[in-house]
């Protein structure tokens, strides 16, 4: 069975964000669990496939480009996201309440 294109153009920058998101994740020396892990993954694959809404405005962008969307919305796009949210519903920054 063969996978379209763009399939396999959305599973690469998924992984990317994945993979970026999970290293940020490791390097911050914050503790972790699992809930903390899948979210944070789940939303960097989500902003990394978002990425590809990129070709809608330059549709001769070539894929190393919108990987690197991909990895710039994967880095700036979790923290931004997690400030909002926390701003939103005035939750400290020091650290979760789930701990």
């Amino acid at each position: 069975m063969q996978i379209a294109e763009h399939t396999k153009t959305l599973l690469t920058l998924a992984g990317i964000g994945a993979a970026i998101t999970l290293g940020k994740l490791l390097s911050e020396g914050e503790p972790m669990n699992l809930k903390r892990v899948a979210g944070r993954v789940i939303v960097g694959s989500g902003l990394s496939m978002i990425a590809s809404a990129v070709v809608a405005v330059y549709p001769n962008l070539p894929i190393e480009g919108v990987c690197g969307v991909s990895a710039a919305l994967a880095i700036f796009g979790v923290h931004f996201l997690e400030d909002l949210v926390k701003a939103k519903f005035g939750i400290a920054s020091g650290g979760d309440r789930a701990q």
